[in-house]
């Protein structure tokens, strides 16, 4: 795994943790904080499989499960 998909993983784990914390709260801005961060997260690691594809030649780089 790349840099970036780590980075995806780790944003993506402090947005569940945001996300409980709002929850846990009722604070609804903190939820909203952590959901983002879940998408946010997401995208860095579908980003990583497609540009690690893209290096190995795959024939649809695009699709994030075709490891």
């Amino acid at each position: 795994m790349t840099k970036e998909g780590l980075r995806g993983i780790g944003k993506e784990f402090k947005g569940v943790l945001k996300k409980m914390g709002g929850v846990l709260t009722g604070n609804e801005n903190r939820k909203l904080e952590g959901e983002s961060e879940i998408v946010e997260g997401d995208n860095l690691k579908d980003y990583a499989d497609q540009r690690e594809n893209i290096e190995k030649g795959k024939d649809k780089p695009g699709n994030p499960s075709n490891m």
